[in-house]
Parts: C-alpha cells; sequence; structure tokens
C-alpha cells in the first residue's frame, strides 16, 4: 500500500516535470497537468489512460479539460468551475459563442453536482439544524427507528439517519416538498401524530424519483398528579416539530397542514379516546384498509403504502356507489394525484386521462360531513354521470297495452326525474329507495301467507286421520257397525 502512494507521488510530479504537449496546447499544457494530477492523482491508472489518449488524440484534451474541472469541484478543492478551473482549463477556442456555451453547459454541471452531493450528505456538513430527535419512528418508505434531522437552511432539507451507521438513509430537499401534512393516528390508546412528506410532481419524475415520507412522534403522557392548568399548558410533541419546520416552510410560502373540525370530523365515536373529536373516515382500498383524512388542501389516504394525497385543485370529481344500508363507496377522479411513483400513471397534466381510486366500506354515518365537504369545496358530484347510470336494455319490448308512451317516452321521462334531482346527491336517493322498499315489504305483508304451510298440514293430517279410520273398520268389522248401531 505505501508503495502503491509512493509510486502515485513519483508519477505525479514527473508530470508536473514534463509538460503534457499536443498540436493544439498553444501553451497550455502545464495548467492542464497541474489539474489532472489535482482531479486525478490518487488514480494513476486513469490519469496514464488520459495521457496517452490525448498523446495519441490531442482533439479530446477539450473534454478531458471539462472532466478535470468537474471532478474538482465535485472534491471541493476548487470552489468555483467558473472562476480559476476555467482559466486554468481555458484552451483558446474558436470563438467566445464556444465558451459562452462551456460555461453554460458547465452551470448545468454545477445544478447537477449540487443534487448529486445534497443526496450524499454533503450540503449538511456546514448546516444548522433547526431540529433533531433520535427514535423517530419512521413507516413509509422504511419501516425503522432513525435520527430525524431538519436543516434550517432552505437549501438543505429533511434528512433521517441510520442511528447505528450513521449513515443517511432518507432525505429531501426543501424545493422539492409539496406539502407536508400532520395527521393523528386512529385507533391509538395513546395521543400520536403522523408527518406526511409529500413531494412535488416534478421531484417524482427525476431519474431518481422523491417518494412520500411518513414518520410518527408520540405524545409524552401528562403526569397523573399535573394540576388542570400545568394539563393545559402541557406541548405535545408535535407542536414542537411543527415549529421546526414552519421555520423554513414560511420562507417558501409554505406551512404544515393539520386536521379541521370546520373542514370535517367524523361523527363516530373514537373507542380509544372518548372525549376527542376523529378526524379520520374509515375505508379500504382493494383489500388494504386505511384512512380517509379531508383537509382544506385536498384529502388524504393513508397511512399504508402507497400513500396518496388528492390536491383540491387536481380532483375532477366524486362519486359515490354500492350504495347499502350501512355503507358507501367512495370514487375519487383525479388528473395527479401524489403518491409513490412506482402507482403512478403516466398523466402529468389535468387535459390527461383521468385517473379513479375507489375506496369501500365508508360508514353511513359519515356521509353528511362528507357531502358537505364536497359541496363547499365545489367538487363536481359524478355519481349521475352518463357512464355510472344503469343501462336501459328494454327486454320486454313495448307495453302490451298498446299506450302511446313507448320505451323511448319512458326514457325522457326518466331523464326529466333525473333532471329535477340533479342537485340531490345519489346517496339520499338511494337512501329513500332503500325506505320504499321497505315500506312496500310491509304493506304487501300477509299474515295468512305464511299459515299456507300450516293449512297443508292439517289436510295431511285429515288425510292421516282418515287412513286411520279404515283400519279400525278393517279390524273391527261387524263390531264396529253393532256400535254404531246402539249409537243411533
Amino acid at each position: 500500500m505505501a508503495f502503491a502512494v509512493i509510486n502515485s507521488a513519483q508519477q505525479n510530479a514527473s508530470l508536473n516535470q514534463q509538460p503534457l504537449r499536443t498540436s493544439d496546447s498553444r501553451g497550455s499544457s502545464a495548467p492542464r497537468t497541474k489539474a489532472y494530477a489535482q482531479a486525478f492523482g490518487s488514480r494513476s491508472d486513469i490519469l496514464n489512460d488520459i495521457v496517452e489518449i490525448i498523446r495519441s488524440q490531442p482533439q479530446q484534451a477539450d473534454l478531458f479539460d471539462r472532466i478535470a474541472a468537474f471532478t474538482i469541484e465535485l472534491q471541493g478543492k476548487i470552489p468555483s468551475s467558473n472562476g480559476a478551473v476555467h482559466q486554468q482549463l481555458d484552451t483558446q477556442g474558436p470563438s467566445s459563442t464556444l465558451n459562452s456555451k462551456k460555461r453554460k453547459a458547465e452551470e448545468e454541471l454545477d445544478k447537477n453536482a449540487l443534487s448529486s452531493a445534497s443526496a450524499n450528505g454533503d450540503v449538511w456538513k456546514n448546516t444548522s439544524l433547526a431540529f433533531s430527535s433520535k427514535d423517530i419512528s419512521f413507516s413509509v418508505p422504511l419501516r425503522k427507528k432513525m435520527t430525524l434531522e431538519v436543516s434550517g437552511d432552505v437549501n438543505v432539507g429533511i434528512r433521517a439517519i441510520n442511528q447505528a451507521s450513521g449513515e443517511q438513509e432518507l432525505s429531501i430537499a426543501w424545493k422539492s416538498i409539496e406539502t407536508i401534512i400532520c395527521l393523528p393516528v386512529p385507533e391509538k390508546a395513546q395521543r400520536q401524530h403522523n408527518f406526511c412528506v409529500f413531494p412535488t410532481l416534478d421531484a417524482q419524475r427525476t431519474a431518481s424519483p422523491a417518494e412520500p415520507i411518513v414518520w410518527t412522534v408520540t405524545d409524552a403522557p401528562i403526569p397523573k398528579n399535573a394540576t388542570p392548568e400545568e394539563a393545559s399548558q402541557h406541548q405535545s410533541s408535535d407542536k414542537a416539530v411543527t415549529s421546526a419546520l414552519n421555520q423554513v416552510l414560511s420562507k417558501l410560502g409554505k406551512k404544515v397542514i393539520y386536521t379541521d373540525e370546520n373542514e370535517f370530523a367524523s361523527a363516530l365515536v373514537q373507542p380509544h379516546r372518548k372525549h376527542e373529536k376523529a378526524y379520520h373516515v374509515k375505508a379500504f382500498r382493494g383489500n388494504k384498509d386505511g384512512y380517509l383524512f379531508f383537509l382544506s388542501t385536498g384529502i388524504v389516504w393513508g397511512f399504508k403504502k402507497p400513500l396518496v394525497f388528492f390536491p383540491l385543485d387536481c380532483i375532477l370529481s366524486v362519486s359515490y356507489t354500492s350504495v347499502l344500508q350501512r355503507t358507501f363507496n367512495l370514487v375519487i377522479s383525479a388528473s395527479t394525484p401524489i403518491t409513490s411513483p412506482s402507482t403512478q400513471t403516466p398523466s402529468s397534466t389535468q387535459t390527461d386521462e383521468a385517473e379513479e381510486i375507489e375506496f369501500s366500506m365508508l360508514d353511513q354515518a359519515d356521509f353528511p360531513g362528507i357531502d358537505e365537504y364536497i359541496r363547499r369545496h365545489q367538487l363536481h358530484d359524478a355519481s349521475m354521470a352518463e357512464q355510472r347510470r344503469a343501462k336501459r336494455l328494454n327486454i320486454n319490448g313495448a307495453p302490451s297495452g298498446g299506450s302511446a308512451a313507448g320505451p323511448k317516452d319512458e326514457g325522457q321521462a326518466a331523464g326529466d326525474v333525473a333532471d329535477e334531482g340533479e342537485e340531490e346527491s345519489e346517496l339520499v336517493k338511494a337512501q329513500r329507495q332503500i325506505e320504499d322498499e321497505e315500506d312496500e315489504e310491509e304493506e304487501d305483508y300477509d299474515p295468512g301467507s305464511e299459515g299456507e304451510s300450516e293449512g297443508e298440514g292439517s289436510s295431511s293430517s285429515e288425510e292421516e286421520d282418515e287412513e286411520e279410520g279404515d283400519l279400525v273398520e278393517e279390524e273391527l268389522g261387524s263390531e264396529a257397525e253393532m256400535v254404531d248401531a246402539d249409537d243411533e
């Protein structure tokens, strides 16, 4: 190992002493050689190959100049690529236009280098932390306890550190965050909050797309001997995290979004914390159970992967389907919902084909609150859309009475009824239909109909009595006749 280091140093020294000479160097070989030694000095094999290629193909010198400049920038040895490195490696191109294009290309390389450095955690070295805490439970996209770090610099972001190795496992830049939402965790005896970080659509369309991040914060229990004043002043853990997040989000014109009773609150009582309002609606997406939250900025489905956020401006319509006496389904049609990249569709604008996601088994008790939320935000109710109407097959044909109102007139009448009840939701109509059917069943109920089987049973018993009578006559014969004569 020591021999390799000495050998590398000797080769670098020999390169510095013997400037590289090419047909187009024009006196710039010495700066170029020093730059190559600075960029690739630790890899003598690469340095030797570059030297041989430039000697055999002098026209490739400009390409290696830019590669060396970019490598030096990543190493952090020269602060500005447009300054010293550009002056060292400028080989006096044929025109100033070419140099301008080179500078623009290098500026783009700088941006990519910054993104790469951010991914590797280099930008975190000199940043100030607005919040840091160990043993934070992450559930999306990884399920493990890690250290949460929130940078106070808008050019950095949020990251999670492996507590055993100290390596960065998750990170997202502030400028790549669409919104951060704090939601209460349902069905927990101890109060908990999930912080859901949703990336922008642009951040999800990159080569390495960003994913939503979810971590959980558990409130410290209030001491049993605490006075009412101390209990009221007890600050929950989510408030401390929210304060740190808002410190940076406010600079970007954003803030952490919370549930709001004025937007939606469930009509059902939480079994674990009966004195607190519930802000979730339990539902299923396929065979996965989860919760829907109706917020001021959109609708969230959580907390199992894939997490989905429907911003209000991307929701095209909302529909009620499979309406039953106790449950109903909710179908949300959206153009660009924010979810995990693996579950996204190619749609990128609202003019593209909408994606429909159905949530089933919602409790009827929450329908009034959901319907009010949809009306307040003027979300289009597509329950009566043409594609959701039952098809008129006309199997039985025209009425036998030959009345003027044929199938076409009936269809027009049905359309008129639909127009009159256009403002009424499909769910309310279905409820009325169920009630009407129950009333009809009560009217059609005939107590005597249940006695038909009993009547059949009585007739069968009479037949059995007749058979028994025949047997008596066969056994007694004349004695039975004598008994009848005496009775007379």
